[in-house]
């Protein structure tokens, strides 16, 4: 009994090292596409804004329908950059160390309302130094990801997100048995969509992570695979699994949508 509850104990701290690891993959890989995004596409923006001025200014009064359009394309090319710099900006590692999870959420959040109009209910424990790192690069993410699928695919004009600490009881409701987790409830009251299966629920590693979503006039396709850098649905699911944690997403059309994430403590 000794040797299994070593052997156990030794693999779930080699699962936790190999989270570790993978999760600092991604950051840096986030990090260089962001610096990528900055030094090559953000120049090469630049340079054709520019271009497009300067012919402006070098045609005759009379051809004001080239005017027109070349001007079209400016406000194009700004319209563009600016979303550039958008997902830089969401691409790029937050410093928890330096800005905490809470308040970083919180400063997210924020400029998410502004900018989409959506409002934003954030409830929260305070539970930040009850967290690893993985937790809260995780936690970051999945609120990140989901708000851009919000605004992009919900049609909402409310959200709600709740951060919270929970203690589940043991199958006797004895407190000996209970677990502490960290609980993340994100939900909208938008247009909701339709999950063809239940493959994207839970967390066991034996289970299909490639939900099949209906596709005919139905955004759940959308919701999933459209993420300009995100994360998307399925990258949620495997970063939980990491932390052997539960996923849950529940929608219907016109009942909007909601996600429950269950990450346990340590």
């Amino acid at each position: 009994v000794q040797d299994l509850l070593h052997g156990a104990k030794k693999m779930r701290e080699e699962l936790a090292s190999l989270s570790q690891k993978m999760m600092h993959v991604q950051e840096e890989d986030r990090l260089r596409i962001s610096r990528e995004l900055h030094d090559e596409v953000g120049q090469t923006l630049t340079a054709i804004q520019t271009n497009l001025q300067m012919v402006v200014q070098d045609l005759p009064p009379d051809q004001k329908v080239l005017t027109d359009r070349l001007c079209e394309s400016q406000t194009l090319v700004k319209e563009v950059t600016q979303r550039i710099r958008r997902v830089i900006r969401e691409l790029r590692p937050i410093d928890f160390k330096e800005s905490g999870l809470i308040p970083s959420l919180t400063k997210y959040i924020s400029g998410f309302e502004s900018r989409s109009g959506i409002r934003t209910i954030f409830r929260y424990d305070p539970l930040e130094e009850e967290l690893s790192l993985n937790d809260k690069v995780t936690i970051f993410r999945i609120v990140q990801e989901s708000l851009t699928n919000i605004a992009r695919h919900s049609r909402a004009n409310e959200a709600q997100i709740s951060l919270l600490e929970k203690v589940y009881r043991g199958k006797n409701g004895d407190d000996a048995d209970s677990n502490v987790a960290t609980y993340l409830e994100i939900s909208d009251n938008g247009r909701g969509f339709k999950i063809a299966n239940d493959s994207l629920n839970g967390a066991g590693p034996q289970e299909n992570n490639n939900a099949e979503l209906e596709t005919l006039n139905d955004p759940g396709a959308e919701y999933q695979e459209e993420n300009s850098g995100g994360i998307g649905l399925v990258g949620i699911q495997e970063r939980v699994k990491l932390l052997s944690g539960k996923f849950q997403i529940t929608s219907n059309p016109g009942e909007g949508t909601r996600i429950v994430v269950t990450l346990p403590r340590n």
